[in-house]
C-alpha cells in the first residue's frame, strides 16, 4: 500500500485552496516567502 497523494491534493492540504483556484498562488508565497524564520521558510 502507498502513500502517494496528487500534486492537486498536496497544494490543498498546504495552503487550503485547491491548485487553480482564485488565490491559490496568493496563499502559496505567502507560506513560503512570509515565513518568519528560515526554518519554517523551507518546512
Amino acid at each position: 500500500m502507498s502513500n502517494h497523494i496528487t500534486l492537486t491534493e498536496y497544494v490543498k492540504k498546504r495552503t487550503g485552496v485547491p491548485l487553480g483556484a482564485n488565490g491559490s498562488m496568493n496563499n502559496m508565497l505567502k507560506r513560503s516567502f512570509g515565513a518568519p524564520s528560515f526554518y519554517l521558510f523551507w518546512r
